[in-house]
């Protein structure tokens, strides 16, 4: 498995953007997904507790419950993902609202492991608004570390000012997430395009992806690039376990209707 520089992460990115290709980001929280990502050619696989979570039938929040290190996660799944890997940058995901994280310690051993950048995923996004506000500054100082290091860092942003901040942190792609107040495709579609909007305010050249979240449907995946014009999208549960959860589906019903 080869571990990307930033610079040719970059480079690769601004290529697609040039050629008109959408960025693909898929998670995957186990070696078969990452495989199947590679094999499909996805642009990054992103690793972390949110993904294993996921790819385990969890909800997403759960990752965060008090049980485990999600940072340990990370860097346990660089056992299972990266050998299995041959041309992917690998994305690890990173709790940075650890009150005891040593960010730079955290990134240059990422490095060692073999992962090419890092993510603040999971992120302190959903928590109330006093506890963001402390959390959300340690996940700043985690794409200022990475800038440092020259390792290359996806920002996860839910509000305007989550892009203004981690714009001048120097994050080199910004991820839209929706809030999770959201009830239907419509409201989704347009809370990421006016966090878009405020992104491309601060600067027409940001790298900015939309984060799918739980549209499925082709047509809305479309509608949400379309719109929020961004250069790509991220689901962080892996697209392949999309279509096996439609695949089996599909087969229990038919079972349920066996007469």
């Amino acid at each position: 498995m080869k571990r990307y520089s930033r610079e040719e992460i970059m480079d690769h990115l601004q290529q697609r953007i040039k050629n008109r290709e959408p960025i693909i980001a898929c998670g995957a929280g186990t070696g078969l997904y990452a495989r199947a990502a590679e094999r499909e050619n996805a642009d990054f696989i992103l690793a972390g507790a949110r993904s294993n979570a996921l790819i385990n039938g969890l909800a997403a929040e759960e990752c965060v419950f008090p049980f485990h290190d999600v940072n340990e996660v990370s860097c346990e799944l660089a056992k299972h993902l990266l050998p299995v890997i041959n041309r992917t940058p690998v994305i690890a995901g990173v709790g940075a609202y650890n009150p005891y994280l040593d960010a730079g310690r955290l990134i240059r051993n990422i490095k060692k492991l073999g992962y090419s950048g890092v993510i603040n995923s999971p992120g302190s996004g959903a928590y109330a608004v006093q506890l963001k506000q402390n959390c959300f500054q340690k996940e700043i100082e985690l794409i200022v570390k990475a800038r440092e290091e020259n390792v290359f860092s996806m920002a996860v942003v839910r509000t305007p000012k989550d892009i203004a901040c981690m714009c001048e942190a120097g994050a080199d792609v910004i991820v839209i997430q929706c809030q999770e107040t959201a009830e239907d495709c419509e409201e989704y579609i347009s809370y990421q395009s006016r966090l878009a909007r405020s992104a491309y305010e601060l600067s027409k050249e940001l790298i900015v992806l939309a984060d799918i979240g739980n549209l499925t449907n082709e047509k809305e995946i479309q509608r949400l690039l379309t719109e929020t014009k961004a250069a790509g999208i991220v689901s962080e549960e892996a697209v392949e376990s999309l279509a096996v959860q439609k695949e089996m589906s599909k087969v229990l019903r038919e079972i349920m209707n066996v007469q």
